[in-house]
């Protein structure tokens, strides 16, 4: 301590000392920021587009499709899954099958021979395409 006038001391000089606890708030404040980061809304949503919107065009393999329907989502709402089949029946062979819950982006739609209403898209995970019986989905997320 050094002494600036007789009888006054001068204060300790400050040190940037951090706490024992910092690298722990630090992490915490990295992941707070993460998450927020995590959650925020894509750039092409938070602002409006000045682009023209896409046109409703064919889907490469929808050879059946008899109405293009404005591109939406549906959410596979049968318990026992959907089969995703090659046409628009039950006669056509199986691609694949999905899930309880599943998502489909629906490009198309198709009314077969019986009445019956299929859609055309693929599905949200591993980008495979099909027909799938639309009574057994429902009109799913946005």
């Amino acid at each position: 301590m050094r002494v600036l006038r007789p009888g006054t001391v001068a204060p300790a000089p400050v040190t940037q000392s951090r706490p024992a606890c910092y690298p722990i708030m630090r992490m915490r404040t990295m992941m707070t920021v993460a998450a927020v980061a995590a959650t925020a809304m894509p750039a092409d949503l938070a602002a409006p587009s000045t682009a023209a919107p896409r046109p409703m065009a064919k889907a490469v393999g929808s050879g059946h499709c008899d109405k293009n329907i404005a591109d939406h989502w549906r959410t596979v709402d049968d318990l026992a899954g959907v089969r995703v089949r090659t046409g628009p029946s039950a006669a056509y062979p199986e691609r694949y099958h999905l899930d309880f819950a599943g998502h489909l982006w629906v490009t198309c739609q198709v009314t077969n021979g019986k009445g019956n209403v299929w859609f055309y898209g693929k599905d949200r995970i591993h980008d495979r395409w099909g027909y799938f019986y639309g009574a057994r989905t429902t009109k799913g997320k946005s």
